[in-house]
């Protein structure tokens, strides 16, 4: 089973205010569409000088032999450097013995941008493994598309800028917050769909 989540720019409409990560010019809003199948959210743009700041994620992993993941991102503005961490939230060690449980961090590739700074767009594609010596950061993962239908990952990218600072960040997965936001004390928006999110 394909395990998709998305996020989409939409229309105005009947739409909840979310708190995302700083930027330049401030605190932008997010907002969620909760009538929507796939549930979107979109980020006020704040000034042209603005920091850029993530705007779409696509995310799926893929039955095979072996599994495929994937993850594309769109970023406003042109940036340095995409992230994403894994980390395994629903393994018994977590919470109470968090470095022992299996993570990884891999960097994303920007693949396309717009020639006037206005866009960029970053890509992941990761093959799954079974053996440690085999998973290789930015191509192959441990994690098999299972554990992403169980519900026992978490997930998070982080976006920078061409000055290597950090900008932006989302969260989603299985107990997302808790790890990313409270372990490890960020302040990303989580973008849940499953209304696990409280921000």
């Amino acid at each position: 089973m394909d395990a998709t989540f998305k996020i989409a720019l939409l229309a105005a409409g009947s739409l909840m205010a979310l708190t995302a990560c700083d930027t330049s010019t401030g605190t932008p809003d997010w907002n969620v569409d909760t009538g929507s199948a796939d549930t979107g959210y979109v980020q006020d743009t704040g000034s042209a000088d603005a920091a850029p700041f993530i705007d779409q994620v696509s995310f799926d992993c893929t039955d095979g032999n072996p599994d495929s993941w994937s993850c594309q991102s769109e970023a406003t503005g042109w940036a340095g450097l995409a992230i994403l961490d894994i980390f395994e939230t629903g393994d018994g060690d977590w919470p109470s013995e968090p470095n022992k449980v299996w993570s990884e961090t891999h960097d994303m590739q920007n693949t396309a941008y717009d020639p006037n700074g206005a866009w960029d767009d970053w890509d992941l594609s990761l093959q799954s493994v079974s053996a440690v010596d085999q998973q290789i950061a930015g191509r192959t993962t441990l994690f098999s598309c299972t554990w992403n239908d169980g519900g026992s990952l978490a997930f998070r990218e982080t976006l920078y800028d061409q000055d290597s600072k950090k900008v932006d960040c989302v969260i989603w997965g299985y107990q997302a917050e808790q790890y990313f936001n409270g372990y490890l004390g960020d302040s990303c928006v989580c973008i849940d769909s499953d209304g696990s999110c409280t921000n």
